[in-house]
């Protein structure tokens, strides 16, 4: 069996399934997190089991989190199953027939939130960018605009800390994010991006999305700001705006990578961690005038306005 080695999330992991979109590790040190591959019957549990999350709408994205005592057990819908030990330290992965190519996105989805929220990190569904020494969080609902003004930001000279899932830990005084998912998701044509972006720089996932490879960075970085994405038709122009650290707290809650958490325990855990979170970071809300296209001078709009708005 072939493991492949990568570092994300300030993690190590070994992983059966390649995850194109980690940055591989020499590290010949003991891995944090296994992945592999299981069959449908690995993934049984052993009875008893409490329901620990839930999504059921919409239809295309139900998932349903269930833990036994000694594993959660990931499902989506009928297409795929991933387990996690409760340790976090083991993933167990199956997919239905004709599926497969999905794994890797799947499985560095919910499942893998679950694990590192395990571990005691704070696992957000957000894209992070940086802009010099410190990072912004861009955070909204899922489809509503944080990989596209993530992908703006960076085709105006940010650079990429990770997309889609964006893992952060207090240290010290600071709250720092790391490194993870090094390639930007579109829901759109090559075609449609090519205002903004390089032909060069496109490419397509397994799951066929557009890919968007742009510049990253190796290290983790101080967040410095948390912003809410707004896309609007009726704004004329960029605007950034500090909004209540309540609203920022409950924007935060929304964007647990770890979706429809019904666990008291677990609860309790994510909202001391935003708690801190929301009371160390500012938290603005970005408004980006939206009619459907990509524009480059819109990235450098963005990117003008964040800058020179102290944090």
């Amino acid at each position: 069996m072939q493991l492949h080695r990568y570092r994300a999330h300030g993690t190590e992991f070994e992983s059966e399934i390649a995850l194109p979109f980690f940055a591989s590790s020499p590290a010949p040190s003991v891995a944090d997190v296994t992945i592999l591959r299981g069959s449908e019957d690995d993934m049984q549990l052993g009875g008893g089991e409490e329901l620990i999350a839930e999504v059921s709408e919409p239809s295309d994205r139900r998932m349903s989190i269930t833990f036994d005592g000694h594993r959660y057990r990931v499902q989506f819908g009928a297409v795929c199953v991933v387990t996690v030990d409760r340790s976090g330290k083991r993933l167990q992965v199956w997919a239905a027939p004709g599926y497969e190519q999905l794994e890797p996105w799947l499985v560095a989805g919910a499942p893998m939130a679950l694990a590192l929220s395990i571990r005691g990190l704070l696992a957000l569904h957000a894209s992070t960018v940086a802009l010099g020494d410190t990072s912004v969080m861009l955070l909204a609902a899922s489809g509503y605009g944080k990989s596209t003004a993530a992908g703006l930001l960076c085709s105006a000279g940010a650079t990429l800390v990770s997309e889609d899932l964006s893992v952060t830990q207090r240290v010290n005084d600071a709250w720092v994010v790391f490194p993870g998912n090094r390639q930007i998701r579109l829901r759109r044509s090559h075609n449609e991006l090519a205002d903004v972006f390089e032909t060069h720089q496109l490419d397509r996932s397994s799951d066929g999305r557009s890919v968007v490879h742009v510049a990253t960075t190796e290290k983790p970085t101080v967040v410095g700001r948390l912003v809410v994405v707004v896309l609007s038709p009726d704004a004329a122009s960029v605007g950034l705006t500090n909004i209540s650290s309540a609203f920022g707290f409950r924007s935060l809650m929304s964007s647990l990578r770890v979706p429809g958490l019904i666990s008291a325990p677990m609860l309790e855990q994510q909202f001391a961690l935003v708690a801190d979170l929301v009371s160390s970071v500012p938290v603005a809300m970005l408004t980006i005038p939206w009619h459907g296209q990509l524009l480059s001078a819109r990235g450098i709009e963005m990117r003008a306005i964040l800058e020179a708005t102290p944090s």
